[in-house]
Formats: C-alpha cells, sequence, structure tokens
C-alpha cells in the first residue's frame, strides 16, 4: 500500500494511485492490498459512501467581476477566507477521507495564499485542484499554480455564448489562460455552465476545447444560489426539453 491513499467502501474500496489516478476496485482485489474492510463489508446494508471523492472549498469572495448568476456572491470587494479557517476545512476533509480538494471563488488568483493552500492540501494527502476565470492570468503568475493537479478555467462558450451566461465576454480571457496554462505544461480543463442560452453552443464549445488542446470539460449546472437566487433562475435553468435532449445526446 505503499504511496497509495485508500478509503474502504460497501463494494471494496477507493484507491487513489501515486500518478493520483482514483480508482475503484473490488474487495477481492482491496484485500490483496492488504486492506481490513470487515467493519464495512460484513455490515447490513445498503450503506452510503462514507464522504465525498471531491469537495469544492470557496477561498475567497473577490472577483474582479460581478456574473448576474454567481452563486458566491463574489465581487471586486469580497473578503478572502482566512488561512486557518481554510486550513480547518483541509484537516476535516483530510480526516474524513475525501482525496480531492477543488479550490474556488470567487476569484482564486486574487488570493495571496493559494500556492501555500495546495501544499498544505497535499501535506494532509489531499489532491488540490483549482478553477480560474483567466482574468489576469499572465506569464509571470502562472508559475503558481504548478502546485495542482489541475486547473481548470471557467469557459461558457463560443460565438456569444459565454456572453449570455456571464453578461460579459470573456471566452478571449479564458482561451488567453487555457492557452499560458498549456504552454507552461499544466494541466488544464474548463468548466462550462449549462443555460437555456447556450446550451445549443454546446457542440460548437466541445470543438473548441479539443483545439485548445484541454484535458476535459465539465458540464455545470446553473446553480440557485447567490445572485442567481431569484425568479430569474426559472428561465435561465436548462428546460426539460433541453435537458432530455442533453441526456440524449451523451454517448
Amino acid at each position: 500500500m505503499s504511496g497509495l491513499r485508500a478509503r474502504v467502501e460497501p463494494f471494496g474500496a477507493w484507491v487513489r494511485l501515486p500518478d493520483e489516478t482514483l480508482v475503484a476496485i473490488s474487495r477481492r482485489r482491496a484485500e490483496a492490498l492488504g486492506m481490513d474492510g470487515a467493519a464495512v463489508w460484513d455490515a447490513p446494508g445498503p450503506h452510503p459512501p462514507s464522504a465525498p471523492l471531491e469537495a469544492h472549498v470557496a477561498v475567497t469572495a473577490r472577483c474582479p467581476v460581478s456574473c448576474p448568476g454567481c452563486y458566491q456572491n463574489a465581487s471586486p470587494h469580497g473578503d478572502h477566507v482566512p488561512v486557518a479557517q481554510l486550513v480547518r476545512t483541509l484537516d476535516h476533509l483530510s480526516a474524513t477521507g475525501a482525496f480531492t480538494v477543488a479550490f474556488g471563488g470567487g476569484e482564486p488568483l486574487t488570493h495571496p495564499d493559494l500556492s501555500a493552500l495546495a501544499d498544505a492540501a497535499r501535506a494532509r494527502g489531499l489532491t488540490p485542484v483549482v478553477t480560474l476565470s483567466g482574468l489576469g492570468l499572465t506569464p509571470a503568475n502562472v508559475q503558481r499554480f504548478r502546485a495542482f493537479a489541475q486547473v481548470n478555467v471557467s469557459h461558457d462558450g463560443v460565438a456569444g455564448g459565454y456572453r449570455t451566461v456571464r453578461g460579459y465576454d470573456g471566452a478571449a480571457a479564458a482561451d488567453r489562460a487555457i492557452a499560458l496554462l498549456r504552454d507552461a505544461g499544466i494541466a488544464v480543463g474548463i468548466n462550462h455552465v449549462l443555460t437555456a442560452a447556450n446550451v445549443d453552443g454546446l457542440d460548437a464549445m466541445c470543438a473548441h476545447a479539443v483545439a485548445l488542446g484541454v484535458r476535459e470539460m465539465q458540464l455545470l449546472r446553473y446553480k440557485p444560489a447567490g445572485r442567481a437566487a431569484s425568479l430569474e433562475y426559472l428561465t435561465r435553468r436548462l428546460r426539460p426539453e433541453q435537458s432530455d435532449a442533453l441526456a440524449r445526446s451523451l454517448p
């Protein structure tokens, strides 16, 4: 088990390999690796997972823009979360058996201790990832993100799709940030928020993501929280027929 972080589950176990790949293994395989899961495996079920695989931790409510649908209510005048509080959160996540901590905001780039938080996560056996808007990322500060296993950049569409979600067109800034991270050898992905206004552009966005050379694109729902906690949410979220069409389009 040297170099592995594992968590017993009713089906067997989750195991994170030294290259940070997370895999599910059977009880038989877990036993072969020397894991004693009898307390979980022999208990009458069913049992929910013991902890999340990944937890999102907002490090700041500060952001240079004020998107109308921001579920964190972030703004240029928002406050950073105190480092001591964030470290306590990392301690808790490590103790409960989480594997990955996804730092977000607000705009995490504005937090002065972000690199140290990535190091603190790794010291506790957690794999740190982070999501940025791309605003403010430069060749000078891109090196701050080498401690992260992956950096995802928020990018909500091409041909005007970004503006329909965020209220401003930050697509070019997102493209530049992705190129900076990619060229620096840092693993990069895209976070893409789906709404009724931009879902029809998903195919074009996927093609754009491939051209940018990202590792993955995560599809996120529009959340009814923060500034999106209003009746307008009902007009901006995916309509039922759009959700059905999206499900049918997935392999």
